[in-house]
């Protein structure tokens, strides 16, 4: 991570590999210890994205915790989340949101950087 960050990236794609001596129980895309570390610790400030959010492991961890992947991907700081059942994952989002699990803030401050990249990508108009 410290050399991408270094390098500058804009975004960061966080795996669903286990970091153990970061979080030993939750994959890295999920653990809000592997988010804290990036943006505490080492001050990133671009996007943090998922990787496929359906990978069989992803789906068996939220069965087992009876909790939707999306959520606990937000839940962890991601900004961005790809693959997962997007209809599904929105309702559950909207639950999470309206219920307190995830703040009105986190979902804006994901909005604010993707927004800003995208205007510094000349996507934006």
């Amino acid at each position: 991570f410290k050399a991408g960050i270094k390098a500058g990236v804009d975004e960061i794609m966080i795996s669903h590999i286990v970091v153990k001596n970061i979080d030993t129980k939750m994959p890295a895309s999920l653990s809000p210890a592997v988010h804290k570390l990036l943006r505490k610790n080492l001050a990133y400030q671009g996007l943090m994205i998922t990787d496929d959010l359906q990978m069989g492991a992803i789906t068996q961890y939220a069965k087992q915790h009876h909790i939707n992947a999306d959520v606990l991907a937000l839940k962890a700081g991601n900004d961005m989340l790809l693959g997962g059942n997007y209809q599904t994952g929105i309702l559950a989002i909207k639950k999470a949101v309206q219920k307190g699990t995830i703040s009105q803030k986190q979902i804006n401050d994901s909005v604010r950087r993707i927004l800003q990249l995208k205007e510094k990508l000349g996507i934006l108009k």
